[in-house]
């Protein structure tokens, strides 16, 4: 199919094409050789790179990589129950969730 993106060749030996078979299974697809070969490409680069590719992943991704804490409220009514800011110096929300979560 033609693209205006380059092309990349790879090695066609057993590996490859137990790793496209693999792929194919997995992802459920009926696509040809070369875009399940890019799926995993992208899908293992993400990987590698620690990506989370669902949200249960991204959550755990946040906790333990920025200790993260699940929200006990929406975001609008922590906001709104928050103390009354000074004009001349605006809060920020991770300030005022930090009081919040101290508080409670």
């Amino acid at each position: 199919m033609p693209t205006k993106h380059k092309r990349v060749a790879i090695i066609r030996d057993s590996a490859v094409d137990a790793a496209i078979s693999r792929g194919r299974a997995a992802l459920g697809s009926g696509d040809g050789d070369a875009a399940i070969a890019r799926e995993l490409v992208i899908r293992g680069a993400r990987a590698v790179g620690g990506q989370p590719e669902s949200a249960g992943e991204l959550r755990q991704w946040l906790t333990t990589n920025w200790d993260a804490q699940e929200a006990s409220a929406p975001l609008g009514t922590t906001l709104a129950q928050a103390p009354a800011e000074d004009a001349r110096r605006p809060r920020k929300a991770s300030e005022i969730l930090t009081e919040l979560r101290r508080e409670g």
